[in-house]
């Protein structure tokens, strides 16, 4: 869990760990609503609400934006509660998502560079134009989006994915009618990560921060950075489980050390966008590993329940379904709503799949219904 002892890492993460606000949720910028406020849900639903982020414009087999903005469409209309109904979103294809998503008169005639916000230089609300994590900064006189009342349908909530350049001023203001961001995934160096933690930590950001995601690659720092990020809530941490042309999927023992590190330091986690199962199939020779949703929902539940990297591998492991639903459903009602405070949301890329699988497992309940 890093170079320094766990006595050292304690002390440090409570010294950053503050007391959490009255009012709105960090969870909430990040896209999960508390189900505390909904009364009669399992502990499994708790564990399953508003899990899934539609990815469907991400490869191998990107959906066209109008195609993407119809499945959006239906889905708002069934609103299956697995399912956020939040789009994740290159920013490069913001404008042309918005056209498609208001585009026909059926959203709201504003855009996201809408004046309600205000000239912000960045996501972060940094002052003086400074980019920091690199593709944080979205460029002085960037607007901040804000929904805006309209006929028609409310705004499509987005997750704007940004690139390793960060340039997002020019399509963030452009015209993207019936789209409001809720988060923001970032790729960033740890050092960048823990620069914009300080500022988080002395009150450089702006008041209420957005909830942003910062992808690191693995490295010697990198859970450091994690460390830095205690008490710096929305601010946190992304995932990549899928693997990418340049990176495979992450072993099993990266993965449990990084879920560690952020429950160990009070620090959201989402996962990127990508194709995974509800369960992890079993491993093959000649295949980059596969990290399935649920084993990742109960790897969070035992390395908060304070388990040890084995056991939160051995969770990462577990192929075998109906094993894995009967230790979710063995859960608590704490136990759920703690999981989901780390474990914020995960991209998929088909937003039918993980329901039906996950009501194959029998883990639905009166959802199935």
């Amino acid at each position: 869990m890093g170079r320094a002892s766990a006595d050292t890492r304690a002390r440090r993460g409570a010294a950053r760990r503050r007391p959490r606000r009255a009012g709105r949720s960090p969870e909430e910028g990040a896209g999960w609503r508390d189900p505390v406020a909904e009364p009669g849900l399992a502990p499994t639903q708790i564990l399953l609400r508003g899990l899934l982020d539609d990815a469907g414009l991400f490869p191998p087999s990107p959906l066209p934006p109008f195609q993407a903005a119809q499945r959006n469409r239906s889905d708002r209309i069934i609103a299956h509660p697995m399912h956020s109904l939040r789009l994740m979103c290159p920013a490069g294809l913001l404008p042309e998502l918005g056209r498609a998503v208001g585009g026909d008169g059926s959203g709201p005639a504003a855009g996201l560079g809408g004046p309600a916000g205000g000239a912000l230089p960045s996501v972060l609300g940094v002052g003086g134009g400074e980019a920091f994590a690199g593709a944080v900064a979205i460029g002085d006189g960037g607007r901040i989006p804000r929904p805006r009342p309209g006929p028609g349908s409310p705004p499509v909530e987005v997750g704007v994915v940004l690139g390793p350049d960060g340039d997002a001023a020019r399509t963030l203001a452009e015209d993207a009618p019936g789209l409001v961001p809720t988060c923001f995934e970032v790729p960033a160096r740890p050092d960048e990560v823990r620069r914009v933690a300080s500022l988080a930590h002395s009150g450089g950001l702006r008041r209420e921060p957005r909830a942003v995601f910062f992808a690191m690659a693995d490295s010697p720092w990198r859970l450091d950075a994690v460390a830095a990020l205690s008490g710096a809530r929305p601010l946190g941490v992304l995932v990549r489980c899928h693997g990418a042309p340049d990176a495979p999927p992450p072993r099993w023992a990266e993965l449990a050390s990084l879920i560690r590190a952020c429950v160990h330091y009070d620090v959201p986690f989402r996962v990127a966008s990508g194709e995974h199962p509800a369960v992890a199939p079993e491993p093959a020779a000649d295949a980059p590993i596969r990290h399935g949703f649920l084993n990742l929902l109960l790897a969070t539940a035992v390395a908060a329940a304070g388990g040890r990297t084995n056991e939160v591998i051995g969770a990462l492991r577990t192929t075998d379904g109906a094993r894995l639903a009967a230790r979710l459903s063995a859960l608590d009602t704490a136990a759920a709503l703690t999981t989901r405070r780390f474990l914020t949301g995960i991209g998929a890329r088909s937003t039918a799949d993980p329901v039906r699988e996950t009501a194959d497992l029998g883990l639905l309940g009166s959802w199935a219904a």
